[in-house]
């Protein structure tokens, strides 16, 4: 199992475009084909270039010809989120059952600090002089 977000993902294989990578573009996306389970959060947090476009489908399309499974995470709709993947790559996660689980609820941040009946934490002076 292996978890990241879009960011990472796209900063990985950006980073090979560089004379200096350590690995190539293919080897960056080949990296994200071999987990049992990917974990992909944050999906519309980037800013929806072509280039981010391009890597995610590269990445999401080698993980649906290996039929290996995939969970994106994210806090937008259905469109939007098509918007950011491409209807292609949509398609492709849905195939076979993936469902499209709406969670649109309040952000637990927002809520914490938001509702004054919550105690607020505090957190006592830690006293360490260093190691023994």
């Amino acid at each position: 199992m292996h978890f990241t977000t879009v960011s990472r993902l796209v900063r990985r294989v950006k980073s090979t475009y560089s004379q200096e990578a350590d690995e190539t573009e293919e080897q960056a996306i080949r990296a994200y084909r071999t987990p049992d389970l990917l974990i992909l959060d944050e999906v519309g947090v980037q800013r929806g270039t072509e280039t981010e476009r391009l890597i995610l489908t590269d990445v999401l399309g080698l993980r649906y010809e290996h039929m290996s499974p995939t969970v994106v995470l994210g806090n937008c709709s259905e469109p939007e989120l098509a918007a950011h993947l491409g209807d292609r790559v949509v398609s492709r996660l849905q195939e076979g059952g993936g469902p499209f689980v709406v969670c649109n609820w309040l952000d637990y941040r927002t809520k914490v600090h938001a509702d004054d009946r919550l105690p607020q934490r505090k957190v006592p002076p830690v006293d360490w002089e260093g190691p023994p």
